[in-house]
């Protein structure tokens, strides 16, 4: 049996002023990305107000006021928000029809009335919050590094 016995490793003071270097270099670019999360992610502007109806009325599950929204502001597959920006109130209505369901009306819907309503929900949710961040290049600027656009909470739902 060859044993062989290797030399103790010596930590040269170059290699470890070059650890701690790149340490330090590593906690400053994660304090520079945490200080612009919280400087920069307070760029928040006021949510969408929506228009809450003082009593839900028999619910219109052809969801045409959100219909209306749509067929006002996309064109070529793509939406306008600016025009929803400068004109909300549909949007703000049919959210705020969307606000007044409760957990008995939603729970004797059938499945695909259920599906529809909570589609139709995070769509024009999304778009709301889109709107309300408007002007932007994508909705991933929306959010920060750590909390991204998805993230966002957007509809509290007691269902």
């Amino acid at each position: 049996m060859n044993l062989v016995k290797s030399a103790p490793r010596t930590t040269t003071k170059s290699s470890m002023k070059r650890k701690v270097i790149l340490a330090l270099l590593v906690l400053t670019a994660l304090f520079a990305i945490l200080a612009w999360q919280f400087l920069y992610s307070g760029t928040a502007a006021k949510p969408l107000a929506i228009t809450v109806p003082e009593q839900a009325s028999e619910f219109n599950h052809s969801h045409a006021l959100f219909t209306q929204v749509l067929r006002d502001s996309v064109d070529n597959e793509r939406v306008n928000y600016a025009a929803i920006k400068s004109d909300p109130g549909d949007l703000r209505a049919y959210l705020g029809l969307l606000a007044v369901i409760d957990e008995p009306t939603f729970d004797a819907w059938n499945k695909d009335e259920r599906l529809a309503y909570l589609i139709n929900l995070y769509n024009a949710s999304t778009i709301a919050l889109v709107v309300q961040k408007y002007p932007l290049e994508s909705i991933k600027d929306i959010g920060t590094v750590v909390k991204g656009p998805w993230d966002q909470e957007v509809v509290h739902l007691d269902h």
